[in-house]
């Protein structure tokens, strides 16, 4: 499966930019926190609005059983190891929006904190392929060629 990651996790961008275009059958949103939660809520009257089915599931839980057309959707690089740890099939990670912790974007400036760059490069190192795309239609691009050729180690 693909998983999509976007720090700001369900906002405009995805509602209203990668949603339609993909057509996915049901939205899984992965995040730590976020099942029962008020804002579980005001994501699922989102989805609604867009008559997809939603379903949260914690990151270190079981995931829901795959289905070939789900838009899987998740907070965090380490969100996505502990998935990935937790026996989902995660063929490729696609950054649509990850931050630093100054706030630029990474395509831009890349330099993430260490813990979300030690799970992109545990998650790189496992056979995952790790790209950014931001928009749907746009061609993938894998993020060690976004920084520099430096992959994704830290720069001196």
């Amino acid at each position: 499966m693909d998983l999509h990651l976007d720090d700001r996790l369900l906002h405009g961008r995805i509602l209203h930019g990668w949603l339609p275009v993909l057509k996915p059958a049901r939205l899984v949103l992965v995040a730590r926190g976020l099942v029962g939660s008020p804002q579980a809520a005001l994501y699922a009257e989102a989805a609604a609005e867009l008559g997809l089915p939603l379903i949260c599931c914690e990151p270190d839980g079981s995931p829901p059983p795959l289905a070939a057309a789900d838009f899987w959707l998740t907070n965090s690089p380490q969100a996505a190891r502990d998935l990935q740890a937790g026996g989902a099939a995660i063929r490729r990670l696609v950054i649509v929006g990850l931050r630093d912790a100054g706030g630029s974007p990474l395509a831009v400036d890349f330099t993430p904190d260490a813990d979300s760059r030690a799970a992109l490069l545990q998650l790189g190192e496992s056979g995952i392929a790790v790209l950014v795309q931001r928009f749907p239609g746009e061609a993938a691009v894998p993020l060690a060629a976004l920084a520099g050729g430096a992959g994704l180690r830290e720069r001196g």
